[in-house]
């Protein structure tokens, strides 16, 4: 796969998770997150939305996610979801 093919890829994740947030806080009225943000500490995420963000996630991959013990910090932000769970070779 491309670069820009990974890139739009990311993007277009990026969007479909937003947009995912702002459906599980709809009475919230934050801006998106950008790539970086923790989304934990700023509101975006908890844990409930994590369960559907799982849920999500794996509809969306077409599989099931595998989770170890140190998963947590993989949800932190829009990039390592992204890096660790949709990109290819992650462990998603």
């Amino acid at each position: 796969m491309s670069n820009s093919a990974i890139n739009a890829d990311r993007e277009e994740f990026y969007a479909s998770v937003t947009a995912l947030l702002r459906d599980l806080k709809p009475e919230r009225d934050f801006p998106d997150p950008a790539p970086d943000t923790h989304l934990w500490a700023e509101g975006y995420l908890d844990s409930l939305g994590m369960l559907e963000l799982i849920y999500f996630l794996e509809e969306r991959l077409g599989g099931e996610i595998e989770l170890s013990g140190d998963f947590l910090p993989t949800f932190f932000t829009l990039r390592s979801i992204y890096e660790t769970y949709a990109l290819p070779g992650g462990r998603g």
